[in-house]
């Protein structure tokens, strides 16, 4: 049973990749994810997010170390655009993004992508959002079998979604493509 659910939940192939725990990510802040450097995790307001670690305008990494960063905003060291926990933009330094209605939707545009998660007792898990529904019940069984054998306290209700809605698609083959 263990190495069918080893198999099924924790494989890279699977389609679900563990990226970080909570103890690692500042209660507001930002770090590195610990699957693959090209994710950086947010705490914002208590949700935690997947963005993409590069600068939508320099394309080069944000955050280049595995050490947290406690501040809210994430900012490129190369031209100090700043963003959000949440990965929307903040601006840049001389930079006109417009305003009005096309202001707001060129800093949409460049807002930092971000992806699914799944949330397990502290445990982040990038998803193919597709079959989130999926993983939520796989690991909602986890809890109940560790229950049945009196492992440790669970609580399968905290097997939450933590960034509902994706603003990017993966940029390789799919989560499951992601190399520990």
């Amino acid at each position: 049973m263990c190495a069918e659910e080893l198999r099924r939940l924790f494989a890279p192939a699977s389609g679900m990749v563990y990226v970080g725990h909570d103890l690692f990510i500042p209660p507001t802040g930002h770090r590195r994810s610990d699957a693959d450097p090209r994710l950086l995790l947010t705490r914002d307001h208590g949700t935690v997010h997947a963005l993409a670690n590069v600068c939508t305008h320099a394309c080069r990494p944000l955050v280049i170390d595995d050490n947290p960063v406690p501040r809210s905003r994430v900012t490129c060291a190369y031209h100090d655009w700043s963003f959000r926990g949440d990965g929307s933009l903040i601006g840049g330094r001389d930079i006109d993004f417009g305003e009005g209605e096309q202001g707001a939707a060129t800093r949409r545009r460049l807002a930092l992508p971000s992806f699914p998660l799944l949330s397990w007792h502290g445990f982040h898990f990038a998803v193919d959002p597709h079959r989130a529904d999926q993983y939520a019940t796989d690991l909602a069984r986890v809890d109940a079998d560790f229950e049945a054998r009196g492992i440790g306290e669970t609580d399968s209700t905290r097997t939450t979604r933590c960034a509902a809605k994706p603003r990017h698609r993966w940029p390789w083959p799919g989560p499951g493509s992601i190399r520990t």
